[in-house]
């Protein structure tokens, strides 16, 4: 962080708290560093506006299981039916 530093106000349920005073404690953090480090790490996350690093990622993954699906259906071919 650049040291600046801005005051956030946010209502949460109990039981929220509650859970995120047990991590606070196991990790022995304060609850501002809890929070920085979670929003930070779903930011990262979620795809921003202009971001596509997410979208791009999606589709080398679907081409992959297409070419890894037509490099190996032939193989799947001559497999016994499964019996339940």
């Amino acid at each position: 962080m650049n040291g600046l530093a801005e005051r956030v106000a946010v209502s949460l349920p109990k039981s929220v708290v509650e859970r995120l005073e047990k991590v606070r404690i196991h990790l022995r953090i304060n609850r501002s560093k809890l929070f920085l480090f979670a929003l930070l790490t779903y930011l990262d996350r979620i795809i921003e506006p202009g971001d596509r690093k997410l979208e791009k990622t999606y589709r080398e993954i679907e081409g992959t299981d297409k070419e890894l699906l037509a490099h190996f259906s032939d193989s799947y071919k001559n497999l016994p039916e499964y019996a339940d």
